[in-house]
């Protein structure tokens, strides 16, 4: 593997790994305030209006709704993927 490969793969994970940390923490302070339910198939509807609403946000500029939309989507995938 050439350097340039190399150090371009280390900043892809380290880049997820950052960003990684954002959805855990966002999750936890979700948890802790009594949000509940992201595993449950009948919540699907209202978490396709959640992402619906946090992309437009993301698409105007909103950078901060990224994260959001991250775990939304990883919500759903955990829905039909498990």
């Amino acid at each position: 593997m050439s350097q340039s490969l190399t150090q371009e793969i280390e900043n892809l994970n380290n880049a997820v790994y950052c960003f990684s940390e954002k959805m855990r923490n966002k999750l936890k302070i979700k948890a802790r305030q009594g949000y509940k339910g992201w595993d449950d198939k009948t919540y699907e509807p209202e978490l396709k209006k959640q992402l619906e609403s946090h992309y437009n946000n993301l698409k105007e500029g909103d950078y901060s709704q990224a994260v959001d939309v991250a775990n939304i989507v990883l919500m759903l995938d955990r829905m039909h993927n498990e």
